[in-house]
């Protein structure tokens, strides 16, 4: 459907024509690419299945398990994908299944993503700096389980397909034990889940409040303070009292 080859088996699945005008709506030239996980256990041909012959407007481009790709629309045609119009309009969505179930399942299923993510973007010259998460688009925490492994990491496993140099994502903690001020005039502080902007919005501080510090963690997105029973934010938002 696509013209890639990637060294995993690509079908296409497309879209029924009595669906089309739902599903992929308007012709596309795409700018982006949108990572997904589906947040359940099925197999991408069951995901695709279910996709192309339902009633709603929600669709996707690619999906992507353990053992095979799907494609069911093609990259010059959108699909609704990603919460946000323009995304929506000139993005293509790849979702990578299996993200509940087993782990390795999930593991495999995100290096075949990766290895079929490197071919787009080789075949349109395009870099890594194309390929964004779900959350990038709309604030939604997806692709959750990518997330929560760190979506650098899947970046570096698209690099690798690539033949580039790899970020190190090499972490460093400390022991903190003092106290900060926030300093966000006119708007909050995040708390996260983890100590990066791709972790889950959790709780958030108003500019002024006084924070205890458990932890200072460094990594390649900078410096973060642990929050006891609270989470991490950023150390670029707080001052020393």
């Amino acid at each position: 459907m696509n013209g890639i080859n990637c060294g995993v088996p690509i079908y296409d699945f497309p879209v029924p024509n009595w669906n089309k005008g739902k599903k992929q709506t308007y012709a596309m030239n795409a700018e982006k690419i949108v990572i997904h996980n589906t947040y359940n256990s099925a197999k991408a041909k069951a995901e695709a299945s279910y996709m192309v012959g339902n009633s709603s407007w929600t669709s996707f481009h690619t999906v992507v398990d353990e053992s095979a790709i799907y494609e069911c629309i093609p990259f010059n045609r959108n699909a609704w994908h990603c919460g946000a119009t323009y995304g929506n309009r000139h993005y293509i969505g790849i979702e990578i299944a299996r993200s509940t179930g087993n782990a390795n399942d999930f593991a495999k299923a995100e290096e075949n993503c990766a290895k079929y993510v490197a071919a787009i973007l080789k075949a349109r010259g395009w870099n890594v700096d194309r390929v964004v998460t779900h959350q990038y688009c709309s604030g939604k925490y997806c692709p959750h389980k990518t997330l929560d492994l760190g979506w650098q990491r899947f970046i570096n496993i698209v690099k690798k397909y690539m033949g580039q140099t790899l970020v190190q994502v090499n972490t460093s903690v400390s022991r903190g034990g003092y106290s900060v001020m926030t300093k966000t005039p006119g708007d909050v502080l995040n708390v996260r889940m983890g100590p990066g902007v791709g972790y889950r919005k959790v709780s958030s501080y108003r500019d002024g409040s006084k924070i205890y510090v458990e932890e200072v963690v460094k990594n390649i997105e900078g410096t973060w303070y642990k929050i006891p029973r609270a989470g991490y934010v950023s150390a670029r938002y707080c001052v020393g009292i």
